[in-house]
């Protein structure tokens, strides 16, 4: 039997359209899992100690927060570009049977709509230092400077064939969680195994899942949610498939288990997750030299949204780029779609940099929505397909 006890509280201050809302939400609840199958679920008293409450803000960090928000929106506004900003702070107890662990994290989401294409930053909120808040937004209006300031005159749908993919560190980190991780997760893997099991992609893939790299992204604790401890599994080595996300020690290539078990909250049975997974660096080289490496490239800026279909290999992405003439980024492309295929695409890897970056997001998976890292370099591919609104 196992008794999954969860206590949960969030902060959440929205701004948008120049209006500020601040809320708070606490839950609390036990799921009861018998040997039999039968579970119990139920609401229960909060026992949430102050200190178990890592993450939160004070009156005078919300002011300075809706003061700076308030002159971003002010300036982008006059230059025609919606800003949306979400800050959230998530705190949780759980306890796992005997077990008890603590799991935190908290974020600053900025969204950026200009013509009805938008752009998503995230920025990880580690302490209550609202001044390195404030450098780390404004590296964040620098770094989207070329989206923020393009001028669309003109728009029309266009399809590329034979050109070169470079998908920034952002994108690159979606990339391989959206199409490999979901793929090697055990509970979709196995109806496929005999596809993947002997493949070989690009000698230069190297991807593993760590939960304690960032941790502050994820707020993954030691164990999870069926009180396994966590651990660093190594799922492509050289380009080989080497382990897969099993909940248990027996699905799992080299017989161990390593706390992949995840659910959104006491309401859902365990799943076998993602939770922090990267490519690690290969080339001497970051972003802006692989685009030179290319006469003629698309910059894939930022992922929103993608899936696979396991059993063929098909995927697409969808998100925002720009087409790199001589190293200079010359259009926007906006509504961008990229497709290609799991099982032949990994092979077209050319150049997987140095630059790594590591960032959070959320994941939806058979209607449980859960907490992730992704991590890559900037990574560039052949023989995609792309296609979207060319802008000039």
């Amino acid at each position: 039997m196992l008794t999954y006890k969860q206590n949960i509280f969030d902060v959440l201050v929205k701004y948008e359209n120049g209006i500020s809302e601040y809320s708070i939400k606490s839950e609390s609840g036990v799921r009861i899992e018998h040997s039999n199958n039968m579970t119990e679920v139920y609401t229960c008293e909060d026992t949430m100690a102050i200190d178990d409450v890592k993450l939160s803000i004070s009156n005078e960090y919300l002011c300075k927060l809706n003061n700076l928000v308030s002159k971003f929106y002010k300036y982008l506004k006059a230059n025609k570009i919606k800003l949306s900003s979400y800050l959230y702070l998530h705190n949780e107890k759980v306890l796992i049977n005997d077990i008890k662990d603590l799991r935190n994290y908290g974020f600053l989401k900025i969204v950026f709509e200009k013509n009805d294409y938008f752009t998503i930053e995230e920025i990880p909120i580690t302490t209550t230092n609202f001044d390195v808040l404030e450098n780390e937004v404004q590296k964040v209006m620098d770094k989207n400077s070329s989206f923020l300031k393009f001028s669309i005159v003109n728009k029309y749908h266009k399809k590329f064939n034979d050109i070169p993919i470079v998908f920034s560190p952002h994108a690159a980190g979606f990339l391989i969680h959206e199409i490999l991780g979901h793929t090697l997760e055990y509970d979709i893997y196995k109806y496929y195994a005999d596809k993947y099991k002997y493949l070989k992609f690009n000698h230069k893939l190297n991807v593993k899942d760590d939960p304690r790299k960032f941790s502050e992204l994820t707020g993954i604790g030691r164990y999870d949610d069926m009180g396994i401890p966590t651990d660093s599994i190594s799922l492509v080595k050289n380009g080989v498939i080497s382990n897969v996300f099993s909940l248990n020690a027996d699905n799992s290539r080299d017989g161990f288990a390593y706390g992949v078990g995840r659910r959104e909250n006491y309401k859902y049975n365990v799943l076998p997750r993602a939770r922090c997974t990267y490519l690690e660096p290969v080339d001497n080289m970051d972003q802006s030299a692989i685009v030179s490496k290319y006469r003629r490239c698309i910059l894939v800026n930022k992922i929103h949204s993608g899936g696979v279909n396991p059993k063929s290999g098909d995927f697409e992405l969808s998100g925002i780029g720009f087409l790199v003439n001589n190293n200079n980024i010359q259009n926007l492309i906006g509504n961008l779609k990229i497709s290609g295929n799991l099982l032949r695409n990994f092979d077209t890897i050319e150049y997987i940099g140095n630059d790594l970056e590591f960032l959070g997001g959320y994941c939806f998976k058979l209607g449980q929505n859960v907490r992730i890292a992704v991590g890559a370099p900037a990574t560039s591919m052949y023989d995609l397909t792309v296609e979207g609104d060319f802008c000039d």
